[in-house]
Parts: structure tokens; C-alpha cells; sequence
């Protein structure tokens, strides 16, 4: 497969490139061993090409960044690569254990911004090799991500570009409260009027927009209008750059929403296809299969979320509670639910599925609380609208929730 493939021409409105680039190195072994060596480089190739299929990172080429090695001193390599950040690391083979340790160093400051170990059995090399690469990436993404959000925040206001807009939307998106949706949704706006051109941009004032009909934020929950701007701005995501997963996994979520599993489905599995190490689409992935009726499969895809993304996020922690809901494994699903309330005490899914899973699982005055607290988050809430908003395939699906929702006292 050609490198440029995975390439985005991601260009700013200031015409350079503002995305934070990240140099690997290939990675140290502990032995002389010829086998060691290769794996060193291979699992460091592989890793350059797993990043390279997430749209908002650039990646240093390997013909370049395997010029250096950990013995360089950091300057150098930041002359030499121009690049923002550096993951570096050491390969350990003891028997039939394998470790790998990795740390990603900003260049600008020398601070190492994420350490990590994984272990793996030592076996098919060619197995072990795709495994750690797919691990690390995943992970290096979202801390690339977080270390550029760390970088932005010392910027005024006035010189903020596109991609600095969407780093600081994103951070906001993620604090899952009302306000940070408000504070996200306005600079996603800024973003797309800054550089109408970026993709990723767009395919974030989508999600936002999505979010904003879904919670009971204010009077754009169920508004048809706000789903019709999402829709419209997921498709200029994927024109812009067809081979963006995550606005691929947008688009298909919508078109499941619409009715069309059938077709959501492929469109995701494609977007999974063009980048299988993107926590954002598996999530999207696993979350329309429960809407599908295919709850063994979705709470698979939530299982191999958490590998990819262990820190997880308050909505996957609802999401998974309902697949476990769904599969009946009620204590399991009281547990996550429980992990979402904890962290994010008013969104609405927590509390949804908190009173699911608790009044499932036999913990009737659990389950009256939650509901209580879903009523005092959202007074409007009615079990037929919530699921006309979030639409299910079968019927029998909704009413398994339904009946559990009605104990604990919540009006249809």
C-alpha cells in the first residue's frame, strides 16, 4: 500500500500544515539478536504506518526519522526531523515475555509528556509485532492530541488557527457537561469558517451538533433542523477527505439513525477498514450495533475499545452498560453504569442506564434514585421521546429498557 495513501492534505488558512508532527525512532533492543533488531524496527514501522491513518497527526517518514537513533541528543533530532514530538522506546525480550517501554518527548521543552509499558507473550512475531503497533497507536494519537492541547493554551486567542480551534474543542467536548458542549460547538464554528478546507473540523461540528440534539442541553434536543446541519456537515467531511474514518463512522451513524442499518453498518465497518486503530469510530461502531440489535457484537467492540483507549470515556462506560444489559450480565452492567454517574454525574445516558441497570440487577432504590436524578437533569423526559431521538431497530429492544424505566418511575 502507497505511504501517500494514508497522507491527509490537511492545509491551514495561514497555507502550512498545523498539525503536530510526531518522529518514531526505531526502538532499542536489549540483545545483539538479529530477531530482536528486525522486531525493533518492524514494531516501530509499524507503528509510523498505524498513526499515519489518523487525519489530524502528521508523521515523520521512516527513510527520515530511522537516520537517528536514542543516542542523539534531542536538539538534533528536532533540527534535523522539524518535527513537534518524539516517541522513543526500549524492546525486552526475557524468555517468553516480551516488554516493550515507550515514552513521547515534546521537542520544543524536552518533557516527556507519556510513558508506557506493554507486555505481550512471546510468540509469532508477526502477531506480537501488528498487536503492539495497533496498541501504541491508538494511545499515542490521543496523547499527541493532549500534548498539542498543552502547547496550544499558551496562544492568545487572535492566533489561533483551525487546528488549535479544534484541539481546544475537542478538550471541551470531552468534559461531557453542558458547558463544555457550548464552548465546543462555538469554536468547531470558528474552526470551519477559519479553513472551510479542513475535514476534520467539520467532522467535529457534526459530532457536536449530534450531541446537541441528543442531550437535553436546551430547545435544539430533537430539533430536525440541528440533525439536518450535522448531516450536512459530516458530508462535507467526508468530501473533503473520503478517507477520514471518523467522519466516515459519523456518516454512517447517520444514516443508521435514518433507518438504514444495513448501510450505517458497511459504511462503518469501511471507516474501521481505513483505520482500525481509532477509538473515536470503534466506539461509533459498537454503540450502532447495540441500535441494531446486535448486542453480543456491540459488547465485543466496547471490549476491544477499552484495549485500544483503557481510560475510556464516561459515554463508553454507558454504552457498554447497556450491551452488558443486553447480553444480561446485569451485575456487569450496574458496574460501568455505575463508573459513568460517578464521572459524569449529569449526562443523561449515565443516569439512563444506571436506572436500567440497577433496577435489572434487583436494585430497586438505586434505580428510583437515578431516575429521580434524570428527572431533576431533564423535567421534559418521557420514554417515548427519548427513543423517538435514539431510534432502535426492534421494537422488543426498546421495551426490555422500557419496563425497567417505568419501575423506577419514569412516565412514558
Amino acid at each position: 500500500m502507497a505511504w501517500t495513501h494514508f497522507a491527509a492534505d490537511v492545509s491551514s488558512a495561514a497555507g502550512r500544515d498545523p498539525r503536530p508532527s510526531v518522529a518514531v525512532l526505531p526502538f532499542r533492543t536489549s540483545t545483539e539478536s538479529d530477531v530482536d533488531a528486525w522486531l525493533g524496527e518492524g514494531v516501530a514501522e509499524d507503528v509510523i504506518m498505524a498513526l499515519s491513518r489518523f487525519r489530524d497527526i502528521a508523521v515523520i517518514a521512516r527513510n527520515s526519522s530511522f537516520r537517528f537513533d536514542t543516542d542523539d541528543d534531542l536538539p538534533r533530532i528536532r533540527e534535523g526531523l522539524r518535527a513537534d514530538f518524539l516517541l522513543q522506546g526500549s524492546l525486552r525480550r526475557n524468555g517468553d515475555e516480551l516488554r516493550l517501554a515507550v515514552q513521547l518527548v515534546d521537542l520544543e521543552t524536552g518533557v516527556n509528556r507519556w510513558t508506557e509499558r506493554f507486555d505481550r507473550p512471546w510468540g509469532d512475531v508477526f502477531a506480537i509485532q501488528e498487536s503492539i503497533a495497533s496498541d501504541v497507536a491508538a494511545q499515542l494519537a490521543a496523547q499527541t492530541r493532549n500534548a498539542a492541547v498543552i502547547r496550544s493554551q499558551g496562544k492568545p486567542p487572535a492566533v489561533l488557527d483551525a487546528y488549535d480551534l479544534v484541539l481546544r474543542g475537542r478538550k471541551a467536548h470531552l468534559t461531557f457537561s453542558h458547558e463544555g458542549a457550548v464552548e465546543a460547538l462555538e469554536l468547531a464554528r470558528r474552526a470551519v469558517a477559519f479553513d472551510p478546507n479542513y475535514a476534520v473540523a467539520w467532522e467535529l461540528l457534526s459530532q457536536l451538533l449530534i450531541q446537541f440534539f441528543i442531550q437535553p442541553y436546551d430547545e435544539r434536543r430533537g430539533d430536525l433542523a440541528v440533525l439536518a446541519e450535522a448531516r450536512a456537515a459530516v458530508a462535507k467531511s467526508v468530501q473533503l477527505d473520503p478517507h477520514y474514518s471518523t467522519a466516515r463512522a459519523g456518516l454512517g451513524a447517520l444514516i443508521a439513525r435514518e433507518g438504514d442499518f444495513d448501510t450505517g453498518l458497511a459504511e462503518l465497518r469501511e471507516a474501521l477498514r481505513l483505520n482500525p486503530n481509532d477509538a473515536s469510530t470503534l466506539g461509533t461502531y459498537a454503540d450502532t450495533l447495540a441500535r441494531a440489535g446486535l448486542h453480543s457484537d456491540s459488547l465485543a467492540a466496547w471490549n476491544e475499545l477499552e484495549r485500544l483507549d483503557p481510560a475510556g470515556t464516561p459515554l463508553a462506560a454507558a454504552l457498554k452498560s447497556r450491551a452488558e444489559f443486553f447480553t444480561g450480565n446485569y451485575d456487569a452492567a450496574l458496574a460501568s453504569a455505575r463508573k459513568c454517574a460517578a464521572v459524569a454525574p449529569k449526562l443523561q445516558p449515565c443516569l439512563l442506564f444506571l436506572t436500567i441497570a440497577a433496577s435489572a440487577a434487583g436494585e430497586a432504590e438505586e434505580a428510583i434514585a437515578a431516575a429521580g436524578r434524570l428527572i431533576d437533569l431533564n423535567p421534559n423526559f418521557s420514554i417515548a421521546r427519548h427513543f423517538t431521538i435514539i431510534p432502535f431497530r426492534n421494537p422488543a429492544d426498546v421495551e426490555a429498557m422500557a419496563v425497567h424505566l417505568r419501575a423506577a418511575g419514569l412516565p412514558d
